[in-house]
């Protein structure tokens, strides 16, 4: 329905919905896997072909590769040469807008009531945000809400014919394996159909004279079928399903975090989102045993396509909406969708109280009476949507994402990338045209960027593209957890050097990097650190690089008088380097207490927080240093504002404690 047409609670309810959904994609892109994507779209334009094998790492050159993405990615990298990160970040927008404006238009096509769906598409945004990324699942979220609009008002009678469905999925499928859900979403839809049960069958609704077959199975069983070939519309054929093998399937949920189940996830979850899960998933039952109620008064009879026998499809919508989640996180999305569905299936024609002919059995029910809208509850949608604005907005502070437009150089290895791909850091001597050239180790995580920024020139131990079977990933995780066969393994893969990400700095890896002589620190700035073999480079070239005292893995290890002076040069040499994010700043703040240093480390937490504001972990390192200078009213100021956003931290507590009891309370 046109905009115009929409009152003026309407408009504004929109806009708050289109801001509700900015919050979350205004955040920084940081070590996400876009830029794989958008690197493997790259060599797609360049190259004029689909890749047919492993890309990216050495260790497995010609593993076959059924890149089921390659559309979405040849569209990022294109947004990016165009817009750079703030195009991705519109771009993502974008398409969350539509997928979800989609679904707004079916609920008033379905003449749900208006007054419900401020509080419904709230909720809604605020379960499916933890999947709002730049990245091909975006084209799956418009791809199921077009699909949903389609089918779903084609069986409510506002649609003729769904030839527009086969076509939906010829793009679809080259850009993401999601399109697997619409297929099965269709096959639901045609069983439901075919196997209807006239109404005159008590075991499946009150008794009535209607029961005459009406003609839309043919239709779904012929769009299903060419639906499902238009799936082989893509550079693999029938290979494209050996990407989704339940051995592979298998794989992904052991090994990769996102492909758990929700339960996993859900300790984790800030309470506020997880109420609005619990609560979406009520009001779709609430919804759904309101219109079973209503099936339960006689049924008029009389013209083609009234009288429903019972709501199969919603209520199968709802079962697959909830187990959905329950088998993955990545499913979160498309569950919201389809619960939105399922409210507006069961609560169609309550918005002015038309009549809404319904053409199939899957929905159900009857014409319902008037109900007129509710200026409280529009209310109440208003309330719950500024509710969950603010939500996300303390979400996004206390995890320590940086809002904003571009690059998170907080969060990706930008500095790293420089150092080896150009040694364009302080006192370098390493080749200035080649950098630091050599096979490198590097975990999952911390492959999106290094492949952006080094490929072709160099690949990555492992990356987040999955073509590869499981050996890799035991390996990877192995060498990180346990490194008793870690020089079999240096040998086999001929490596020259680890990197590591911020929360492996303390790995058995890291600790065994940094007691073996063979190895040296030459680069960390807190978000990363690179060890290089010695044998490799020669010693001549990394004695001017090396941290012999200084580093993240140093805090906390007793520190040699003599050696007091090295180790504050190393700090000031690490501080140089010409990308310093927060973390620098934090790790070298922290370095400079342990020696007694408290003026050098405030002055560091205080830069820290100029490059983010949310660093809580500066804050935290201010307050400890406020506690050794005195300023307990402050120190436990800033204890306070930690433990507002992170209630558990430790040490926040302890320092507050601390502060109160030499001030007396």
């Amino acid at each position: 329905m046109p905009l115009g047409h929409f009152s003026w609670t309407n408009r504004v309810y929109v806009l708050a919905l289109l801001g509700l959904i900015a919050l979350p994609v205004c955040v920084k892109i940081g070590n996400n896997d876009v830029w794989e994507h958008a690197k493997a779209g790259e060599w797609i334009v360049s190259h004029r072909q689909v890749p047919q094998e492993n890309l990216f790492m050495f260790t497995t050159p010609h593993y076959p590769w059924i890149d089921h993405t390659w559309g979405s990615q040849v569209a990022f990298y294109l947004v990016y040469r165009i817009g750079g990160a703030p195009g991705l970040q519109l771009f993502e927008f974008a398409c969350i807008a539509i997928s979800f404006l989609l679904l707004l238009k079916l609920w008033r096509k379905l003449e749900a009531p208006d007054w419900l769906a401020p509080v419904s598409f709230a909720l809604a945004i605020s379960v499916a945000q933890f999947r709002f990324q730049p990245r091909p699942e975006l084209f799956s979220g418009m791809g199921t809400s077009c699909l949903l609009y389609l089918v779903l008002t084609y069986i409510a009678g506002q649609r003729s014919n769904l030839w527009l469905v086969p076509l939906l999925f010829v793009p679809w499928v080259n850009v993401h394996g999601g399109v697997l859900t619409g297929v099965a979403f269709l096959i639901l839809v045609t069983f439901v159909e075919a196997v209807r049960i006239p109404r005159r069958q008590p075991s499946i609704g009150p008794p009535d004279n209607f029961s005459a077959p009406r003609p839309r199975a043919p239709h779904l069983i012929t769009v299903t079928l060419l639906s499902c070939a238009a799936t082989l519309m893509n550079p693999y054929g029938l290979r494209y399903y050996l990407s989704v093998s339940p051995a592979r399937m298998r794989m992904l949920q052991e090994h990769i975090t996102e492909w758990s189940p929700l339960t996993a996830f859900w300790p984790e979850i800030a309470t506020p989102f997880k109420g609005t899960m619990i609560l979406i998933v009520l009001l779709a039952v609430v919804s759904f045993a309101s219109g079973l109620k209503k099936r339960g008064a006689p049924v008029p009879t009389g013209g083609a396509g009234r009288g429903n026998p019972c709501g199969v499809l919603p209520l199968l919508l709802l079962v697959v909406a909830v187990v959905l989640p329950l088998q993955s996180l990545r499913h979160l999305w498309t569950s919201t969708q389809l619960l939105l569905c399922v409210m507006a299936m069961n609560l169609r024609g309550r918005r002015r109280g038309q009549e809404l002919p319904c053409r199939s059995s899957a929905f159900g029910g009857e014409d319902v009476p008037r109900f007129s809208a509710s200026r409280w509850a529009f209310g109440a949608g208003g309330v719950l949507t500024v509710v969950i604005a603010l939500a996300l907005v303390y979400q996004t502070v206390s995890t320590g994402q940086q809002a904003g437009i571009g690059t998170d150089a907080n969060g990706a290895p930008v500095g790293l990338v420089r150092c080896i791909a150009n040694s364009e850091f302080a006192n370098s001597e390493f080749d200035q045209d080649h950098g630091l050239q050599g096979r490198f180790y590097n975990s999952m995580g911390n492959s999106f960027y290094l492949t952006w920024a080094l490929f072709p020139k160099q690949q990555v131990f492992i990356d987040g593209m999955n073509a590869y079977d499981e050996s890799i990933l035991l390996r990877a995780r192995q060498m990180l957890s346990a490194p008793a066969t870690l020089e079999n393994d240096i040998d086999r893969y001929k490596l020259n050097g680890f990197i590591l990400l911020e929360q492996e700095m303390h790995s058995p890896l890291a600790v065994w990097l940094t007691r073996n002589p063979d190895w040296a620190l030459v680069y960390w700035d807190g978000i990363s650190e690179l060890f290089v073999r010695r044998a490799a480079f020669g010693p001549e070239k990394i004695a001017s690089l090396e941290y012999r005292c200084a580093s993240p893995t140093a805090i906390g290890r007793p520190l040699d008088a003599k050696n007091l002076e090295a180790f504050c040069a190393e700090i000031r040499r690490a501080l140089r380097n010409p990308v310093a994010p927060s973390s620098l700043h934090v790790v070298a703040g922290n370095l400079y207490l342990q020696v007694h240093e408290v003026s050098l480390a405030a002055g560091s937490f205080n830069n820290a927080l100029r490059e983010k504001p949310s660093d809580l972990r500066a804050v935290l390192g201010l307050a400890v240093c406020n506690l050794e200078l005195g300023n307990l009213s402050e120190a436990r100021r800033l204890c306070r504002r930690v433990l507002f956003l992170r209630p558990q931290t430790v040490q926040a507590k302890l320092v507050e404690e601390l502060a109160n009891e030499r001030m007396g309370e």
